[in-house]
C-alpha cells in the first residue's frame, strides 16, 4: 500500500477546512500520506531524461515548454505505476472527494493528460487549464 489511509480518514475532516479556506484559492500541502520508502523506490526509478520512453512536447506555448510525458501505463516503471493504480482507486477518488468537497470524482484509467512528465532545465509548466471534460455524461 501507498497510502496511510487510517492517517488520512483521521484527519480529512479537519483537512477539508483548512484546504476551503485556504487563502487566495482552494488548496493544500500534505504530508506524511504515503510510504515513504515506496516514495523513495519511486524516485529511484523515475526515467532520466534521455529514456526513450518519453514523449517530447513539440508544441511550445506561453504555459508549456520543453515538458517530456508519458502515459502509457505499460512504458512506466513499476512504483511510479503503482502509486497511479492507487491513486486512481475508489479509496483514493473518494478521499479527494471528501477532502474537496466535490462529488462524483472520476478516476481517469486511460492518464489522460495524466501519467508521468517532468519539464526539463529551461522550460515551463506555467498555470494553465488541464483538459477538465472528457466526456458527457447523459
Amino acid at each position: 500500500m501507498i497510502f496511510n489511509w487510517d492517517f488520512m480518514e483521521r484527519n480529512v475532516a479537519v483537512w477539508a477546512k483548512e484546504y476551503a479556506n485556504a487563502p487566495a484559492y482552494p488548496h493544500i500541502a500534505l504530508d506524511g500520506l504515503a510510504n515513504h520508502n515506496l516514495l523513495s523506490s519511486a524516485l529511484e526509478e523515475f526515467p532520466l531524461s534521455e529514456a526513450r520512453l518519453w514523449h517530447q512536447n513539440t508544441v511550445s506555448t506561453s504555459t508549456i515548454y520543453r515538458k517530456q510525458a508519458q502515459q502509457d501505463i505499460r512504458e512506466i516503471p513499476p512504483t511510479l505505476r503503482e502509486i497511479l493504480f492507487e491513486m486512481n482507486s475508489g479509496p483514493f477518488i473518494e478521499f479527494l472527494e471528501k477532502l474537496t468537497g466535490i462529488d462524483r470524482l472520476l478516476p481517469d484509467p486511460h492518464l489522460y493528460g495524466a501519467g508521468i512528465q517532468q519539464t526539463l532545465p529551461g522550460g515551463v509548466l506555467a498555470m494553465h487549464v488541464d483538459h477538465n471534460i472528457s466526456f458527457t455524461v447523459a
